[in-house]
């Protein structure tokens, strides 16, 4: 399945793009892998609500793991919708 390829192949560009970070005496060819890999990934350190709110440690990394599962509501909810409108 396309859809499995891709999301794994984006799970990958994801790990090597937060390694890519590490300041590392890295080979020239993984710094051009890292550099075009970063441009394919979809990168959201430019924005850092947690920056904007004053709340307590715990509840911030409380909301900074449970938003990417909360994120899979609505994505799983389309998939569900796709598959019974297809059949």
């Amino acid at each position: 399945n396309i859809v499995r390829v891709v999301t794994m192949c984006l799970g990958v560009f994801q790990a090597l793009n937060a390694v890519g970070r590490l300041s590392l005496s890295w080979p020239d060819s993984f710094k051009t892998m890292a550099n075009t890999i970063q441009m394919l990934v979809l990168s959201f350190d430019f924005f850092h609500p947690e920056c904007s709110v004053e709340a307590p440690y715990e509840r911030k990394w409380f909301w900074y793991l449970l938003v990417p599962y909360m994120m899979m509501i609505p994505l799983s909810f389309s998939v569900f919708v796709i598959r019974v409108v297809s059949h």
